[in-house]
């Protein structure tokens, strides 16, 4: 077995974990902040998979610099987002500040047990009050505290760069009477984590779940600047930070508005996570479950998702390669494919379906454990899988449909559902039968969808995984590579050639289940028996 593999399907269920369950210790909407699912992996048991649960991000940075030590203090504010609809109760995450040039050179600050930060809100941080404009939406709840240790930078050293040189002086002749601009540098700047608590493998184990770089550039005697991350769906979870240079900040407000889109290239990879997270999550299709990352936060600053990410982002573009399959499952890849024979999104005893007909709904001994009405992938003649949603809506000659009984009748059998992620891809030029058709269309739409059908909306990502599997996912519920009615041919031979009588059978199954299998009930019916005559 391949280790990388194992390795992506232990995080994966830990992702799937915390994907689906409730997220809050006493239905009273509050994140539990003990609620990371954690899991050994199993080829080093020193090493462990976090789950991603609902959390904070580092949204926004900002500072107000003296013209010079001697001029006053300098100010600070940095802005954590809430993109959940829960609150998350801030007790168990702490901000970590440590010098990029001497890592021994840090501090830090928790928040007290019970301190939310609202559901879809802002908690803004300031080294001092009255000192940054703090925005107001009704509908956008703001929870600001004052922290006199905030800090990006100290220690301003004049003249850093080149101390063998006077600076220069670039202003006009006229102006020459007045001293220089002094040049220098920062002595100190910090970089922001935010680490969470959990319990694996003791109590109080923080891991690192985002972090900001400063660049000691950034700030200069006497500027006013402010850095946010686009918040728009999940880009908030990248460190990309662009500068608010129109309207200065917007603390307490989303900060897409501020970003230009053109000039801002927001991941490689959708991110998908539920929102909101209370009721409980769900999966809307089986084939939902690649969507999900196979990456999680860990104990080093550079462990975050965000992080690691970004790293793939790069290092695609170094390659020219696509990395996705680093950081999801590829339902292409053989290893990968079997996934769908173990898992589902369907639970039959809570479905509001008498699945086995007997005039029950959702029997709680388990008898309801079969779905019915499935379409086999392997035995449905092309007109049957034409009627599938999704199948024909660009096909008008249902080319799709059609390719998908060529491709079992070349291939062989389906022995998954994610074989359909196969159909079409050996005809490049033919994208109308490709089940990939969103990631190969041509023409006016080529490039990232910019709506519906595209998952998630307008994502900035061309031909991801997302828009390659959307068929495959929607369709992932409705059809099957196994059948409860099925025909059996069947010979019957006396000797190697003696006499011999052929008969056809049309099987039931649909009766057997896990409870009933080893008792008289539970048998395979045969609807009908006919004999057939010997080929000529």
């Amino acid at each position: 077995v391949d280790p990388n593999i194992v390795v992506q399907y232990a995080q994966l269920a830990a992702n799937i974990t915390d994907f689906s369950d409730y997220d809050d210790d006493n239905n009273d909407l509050v994140l539990d902040p003990a609620c990371v699912t954690a899991l050994v992996d199993p080829y080093d048991p020193c090493f462990i998979h976090y789950g991603f649960e609902a959390q904070p991000f580092i949204n926004e940075i900002a500072w107000r610099i003296a013209p010079s030590p001697a001029d006053g203090l300098n100010f600070f504010a940095l802005e954590l987002s809430n993109p959940y609809n829960v609150d998350i109760d801030l007790g168990d995450f702490v901000l970590e500040f440590v010098n990029r040039n001497n890592p021994g050179d840090q501090y830090s600050f928790g928040f007290p047990a019970g301190e939310l930060i609202e559901a879809n809100g802002y908690f803004v941080i300031v080294s001092q009050a009255g000192q940054f404009p703090i925005f107001v939406d009704p509908n956008t709840p703001v929870t600001v505290r004052v922290e006199p240790a905030l800090r990006f930078f100290e220690n301003w050293i004049e003249d850093e760069f080149d101390k063998s040189k006077p600076p220069v002086d670039r202003r006009p002749d006229p102006d020459k009477s007045k001293p220089p601009i002094p040049q220098g540098g920062w002595g100190d700047s910090y970089d922001v984590s935010l680490l969470r608590s959990v319990l694996v493998p003791v109590v109080g184990t923080q891991i690192y779940v985002d972090n900001q770089a400063i660049d000691p550039n950034w700030a200069g005697p006497g500027s006013a600047r402010a850095f946010g991350r686009d918040d728009r769906e999940w880009r908030i979870i990248y460190q990309t930070p662009v500068e608010d240079i129109a309207y200065g900040g917007s603390l307490g407000i989303a900060n897409y508005r501020h970003i230009p889109p053109a000039s801002f290239r927001p991941h490689l990879y959708s991110f998908f996570l539920p929102n909101p997270l209370y009721p409980r999550a769900s999966f809307i299709t089986v084939g939902d479950v690649p969507r999900i990352l196979t990456l999680g936060h860990n104990i080093t600053r550079d462990s975050t998702i965000g992080r690691q990410l970004m790293a793939y982002e790069q290092l695609e573009l170094s390659t020219a390669l696509d990395h996705e399959h680093n950081v999801r499952l590829d339902v292409q890849h053989p290893l990968h494919r079997n996934v769908f024979q173990y898992l589902t999104v369907f639970d039959p005893n809570s479905d509001n379906i008498d699945n086995d007909t007997d005039g029950l709904v959702d029997e709680a001994d388990g008898s309801e454990w079969k779905i019915p009405g499935r379409i086999n992938i392997n035995t449905a003649p092309w007109y049957v899988l034409a009627q599938l949603p999704w199948v024909s809506a660009h096909t008008p000659n249902f080319e799709l449909a059609r390719s998908v009984v060529d491709h079992r009748n070349i291939a062989g059998a389906f022995r998954s559902i994610a074989d359909l992620s196969l159909v079409g891809i050996s005809d490049p030029n033919n994208p109308l039968r490709s089940i990939g058709y969103y990631a190969r269309i041509d023409g006016p739409q080529l490039g990232d969808l910019l709506a519906f059908p595209d998952l998630t909306f307008a994502d900035g990502v061309e031909d991801d995984f997302e828009e390659r599997d959307i068929i495959f996912s929607r369709i992932s519920n409705l059809v099957t590579v196994r059948s409860d009615v099925f025909a059996a041919y069947i010979l019957v031979r006396i000797g190697v050639d003696g006499p011999q009588k052929r008969a056809i059978a049309i099987l039931d199954r649909s009766g057997v289940n896990r409870m009933n299998f080893n008792l008289p009930d539970g048998k395979v019916r045969i609807v009908a028996l006919q004999y057939v005559p010997d080929p000529r």
